[in-house]
């Protein structure tokens, strides 16, 4: 289902009509809202993931089968430049929502938020690439057409 905004909202059910998941989507940041449950009606799992690549940002929360907080994991405490950081980074070099992809990568031992800006000419796909060091938010670019 669409609103008349920006979002998708993604709903789906086990056969015995009790949810099994929840998804709103932001098509400007391209970011996924998203809540699992169990098959007894409990929430399982909630939190933000990039949309793309299913990559878990945020803190997001786990819970037991009887509805209890299991844990709290802060995907963004894995690394000294998180998510919505490296975003920052690269508005900076003129790569914007919702025209971007990002997902994680490694090159030579290192990991990588890697950014690509897509540009369509002529039914050809091209794009820009930087990659930003998780560790330092040093900047890395790369071109390359698709």
């Amino acid at each position: 289902m669409r609103d008349s905004l920006h979002f998708t909202i993604v709903t789906e059910k086990y056969k015995s009509g009790h949810r099994h998941f929840e998804v709103l989507e932001d098509r400007l940041t391209k970011l996924f809202c998203w809540r699992q449950f169990y098959l007894n009606g409990s929430i399982k799992e909630e939190g933000t993931m990039t949309k793309d690549e299913l990559i878990r940002i945020g803190k997001w929360k786990f819970y037991f089968e009887n509805g209890d907080l299991k844990e709290i994991i802060n995907f963004d405490s894995l690394f000294n430049v998180p998510y919505v950081s490296a975003i920052e980074i690269a508005k900076k070099q003129n790569f914007i929502m919702p025209d971007i992809d990002i997902d994680l990568v490694v090159v030579e031992n290192k990991i990588y938020w890697q950014i690509r800006k897509w540009i369509m000419k002529n039914g050809d796909g091209m794009s820009s690439t930087i990659l930003v060091d998780t560790n330092d938010g040093n900047i890395t670019t790369q071109t390359g057409e698709v």
